[in-house]
């Protein structure tokens, strides 16, 4: 059961993908006005070639950044350095909007890959439980004994129960080795069961030859019937199992002790048909019977066996919600990534990229004003350049 609904929610997936795909949900972005990713290098070698442009017209002089007394005031600044922190505060908001349209076309699927979260989170934390539990009552057990045994409680070690892990998931057999070991008992069962409808059903006139199909059907029942019985039991112990299963199981067990020992007696009759036979290998009927049994109630109880020896119900919970996880998580990565490249969902590394972009745009500020005083080659307009940069905030104040 736990194979065939992977399997549905692995096929629910890619389908979801599909008509994601198909309905545009994924289709990247256009591109923007300011490239928010533009580098701080070809800020800086734009600006400066604008820096000395600029000073090559001969339009600014050591007057046109105001006198040393003059406030500041972003209208003295040059028409360009006003361009670039227009395209900054741009650049920003672009980054942000690009941030939101991603998370907005994509939130259900990380609203999906969040609740798995929760859900494994869950499951962790009832197996820890489960664990403290166990743990608790083993401690008694110790404790009875040594009591018994007249040693002193008090001299014990006592370990705090909170302390107390889950040692982490089972490694059980997969679903190829669970059915291919099925498989094999029902091989195991179906000689005898060619046995016994082949001495009783062959030959007789007025009905088909149905040994086969009912020494088919018999070892299903037989093999299929434990195996289911322990199946459900282990399940039990699941969140909201079904607490009336016992009664159920037990239902159960009573037929198939019937069938299990009524086919071994139909073996003894047929032995004991045929005395000789059995002088010459030194047998009893009685001897025929309690082996066959046994042979069948071996297959039974391996079945059984096989049924039980699977995760704990909150294991299987964690596992299936942890691989639910990370199928959603990978989903929610590739389709952020093909809607915006540069995504990031975390704030900090968004903060961090509006830093970047900030600085950047600084950086081509101050790449503008030295290539304009590099360029005039003036000493009073280089001291005004100063002037009017040591009034603008540093990159360092910036980030």
């Amino acid at each position: 059961m736990n194979l065939l609904r992977r399997l549905a929610e692995r096929l629910r997936a890619a389908l979801a993908a599909i008509r994601g795909l198909e309905t545009g949900i994924v289709t990247p972005l256009p591109p923007p006005l300011v490239d928010p990713r533009t580098s701080t290098a070809s800020l800086v070698s734009r600006a400066e070639a604008r820096g000395a442009a600029d000073a090559a017209t001969g339009m600014l002089d050591s007057w046109s950044f105001g006198g040393p007394d003059v406030p500041g005031s972003d209208a003295l600044d040059p028409g360009y350095v006003r361009i670039l922190r227009q395209e900054c505060e741009v650049a920003v908001a672009t980054l942000r909007e690009q941030q939101a349209v991603t998370e907005s076309r994509a939130v259900h699927v990380r609203r999906w890959r969040d609740e798995a979260d929760d859900l494994m989170g869950a499951a962790r934390a009832r197996m820890r439980d489960v664990a403290v539990r166990e743990a608790e009552l083993e401690a008694r057990t110790v404790r009875r004994r040594q009591h018994r045994a007249g040693v002193d409680v008090a001299d014990l070690p006592a370990v705090p129960l909170e302390d107390t892990l889950w040692e982490g998931e089972t490694r059980t057999l997969g679903p190829f080795w669970r059915i291919l070991i099925l498989l094999g008992l029902v091989a195991a069962e179906l000689p005898v069961q060619l046995a016994v409808y082949g001495y009783f059903l062959t030959g007789v006139s007025g009905i088909p030859d149905l040994t086969l199909p009912l020494a088919v059907s018999t070892s299903l029942l037989l093999v299929l019937g434990p195996h289911v019985a322990a199946v459900l039991l282990r399940a039990r112990q699941a969140t909201g199992g079904e607490r009336r299963l016992g009664l159920a199981v037990l239902a159960l067990a009573a037929p198939w002790l019937t069938v299990a020992v009524l086919l071994g007696l139909l073996r003894g009759v047929i032995f004991e048909a045929d005395p000789a036979r059995l002088q010459r290998l030194h047998l009893t009927p009685v001897t025929v019977v309690v082996m066959f049994v046994a042979v069948m109630l071996v297959i039974g109880v391996m079945a059984f066996m096989l049924g039980l020896s699977r995760r704990h119900p909150f294991q299987e919970a964690y596992v299936r919600q942890r691989d639910r996880r990370n199928r959603l998580d990978s989903m929610w990565s590739a389709m952020a990534q093909r809607i915006h490249p540069a995504y990031q969902e975390s704030e900090a590394h968004l903060a961090e990229q509006e830093r970047s972009v900030r600085a950047s745009y600084a950086a081509a500020e101050e790449a503008y004003f030295a290539a304009l005083a590099r360029t005039v080659g003036d000493p009073a307009f280089t001291e005004a350049v100063q002037q009017r940069r040591g009034r603008r905030p540093t990159v360092g104040e910036l980030a």
